[in-house]
């Protein structure tokens, strides 16, 4: 997954660091969206993050009401500028990136990606990680200004590590439309033509899935699995100009928030963890996580205390006179689920699948931690 991990683990290197990661990304007070759900998933898996909140809030917008503060681009240059007195930018290892709603903001951490990376270079180290999650929209719908979609087309894609984008912003990025798996395939690849080496789209609704599933689809850079080389049909591995694979994933019932924000800082997290090459190992177990803490979070819903709690959000999205307030989802139990986000369990109706001339291979049965 990402090449300063890898680095880091193949080299008996006394300029190599420890793990350790900037996340800039959304905060709430209440609830588990952007970094909420993000430092508490990396550091459970052993890397330690520093968070810079983008906007910092009461709780998600799916509730009727919210309050808090939007991070400037001046604020992060003040945030950024003491770091960069006290030496410490040039300690990240890896950035990850979420949730940012203005241009301003986006462009300067674009300009803090630079940087810590040429404190790296001067200092002879591997070059530094960005996961970057394109938060623009979901459904058909953008939700932050449309002037972010092409700084994220010109000035991130080319310069980031990893791109985890959901269908739609897959789309909005490449320009491509994706119906089908043959769609997602040709906008991956066009993504990679901008620059970006390694995307996972994590959510899609394609066909091919089959019926109540959705898919993970990933292409990357041949070494970027070859530790998971078996994977693939005998004779199909090291063709074609990317490595491409499927993870079929059961829709659960009910809505959940936060899941894009906790599976991008879980395939950061298990690349780490799982080492050169086997980048097709950290999406599987990255999807069981997440899967586990959704069923986690699904059966507390379902529970007396959990039922008790949605009546009392339902009056209160009820009386507060607010123009189209409604109950939020359930907040997601990763506190009650954490063993599962540091071990992963298998899970029902996931499969891991070669992708070969656009077409899904038949399941591979393996455990991600083989």
């Amino acid at each position: 997954m990402a090449s300063a991990g890898d680095g880091r683990a193949a080299a008996d290197d006394e300029t190599a660091l420890e793990p350790l990661c900037l996340s800039i990304q959304s905060h709430v007070v209440h609830g588990y969206v952007g970094n909420r759900c993000a430092v508490l998933a990396l550091q459970l898996h052993g890397i330690e993050a520093d968070c810079v909140n983008s906007v910092q809030l009461s709780n998600h917008t799916g509730y009727g009401h919210f309050k808090g503060q939007v991070l400037s681009g001046e604020d992060l240059d003040s945030l950024t500028g003491g770091l960069r007195t006290n030496g410490l930018l040039a300690a990240y290892t890896h950035v990850l990136t979420g949730y940012i709603g203005s241009e301003s903001f986006l462009r300067r951490v674009v300009g803090v990606v630079d940087e810590i990376r040429d404190c790296h270079r001067a200092a002879g180290r591997p070059d530094v990680s960005w996961v970057c999650d394109p938060v623009l929209g979901d459904d058909g719908r953008c939700y932050v200004p449309e002037s972010l979609v092409s700084v994220y087309r010109s000035e991130v894609v080319r310069r980031a590590t990893t791109l985890t984008p959901n269908q739609f912003e897959a789309e909005l990025l490449s320009g491509v439309s994706i119906r089908d798996l043959s769609g997602a395939c040709e906008a991956l690849a066009a993504l990679h033509d901008m620059g970006c080496p390694t995307v996972v789209m994590t959510s899609s609704d394609l066909p091919e899935a089959g019926e109540g599933k959705m898919l993970l689809v990933a292409s990357c850079p041949w070494e970027a699995v070859e530790g998971d080389s078996r994977l693939w049909p005998e004779g199909e591995f090291g063709l074609g100009d990317s490595a491409c694979f499927a993870v079929r994933i059961p829709r659960l019932e009910g809505a959940f928030t936060g899941t894009g924000d906790l599976t991008s800082s879980l395939l950061l997290a298990l690349g780490e963890r799982q080492g050169r090459g086997k980048l097709a190992s950290a999406c599987l177990l990255a999807v069981r996580a997440l899967q586990a803490v959704c069923r986690v979070t699904a059966e507390f819903a379902a529970s007396p205390a959990g039922q008790a709690r949605a009546r009392a959000a339902e009056e209160v999205a009820a009386s507060s006179g607010a123009p189209g307030a409604k109950a939020p989802p359930p907040e997601l139990r990763l506190v009650q689920a954490r063993k599962h986000i540091t071990d992963p369990p298998q899970c029902d109706g996931v499969s891991w699948h070669a992708v070969v001339s656009g077409a899904v291979c038949p399941a591979v049965s393996f455990d991600g931690r083989d």
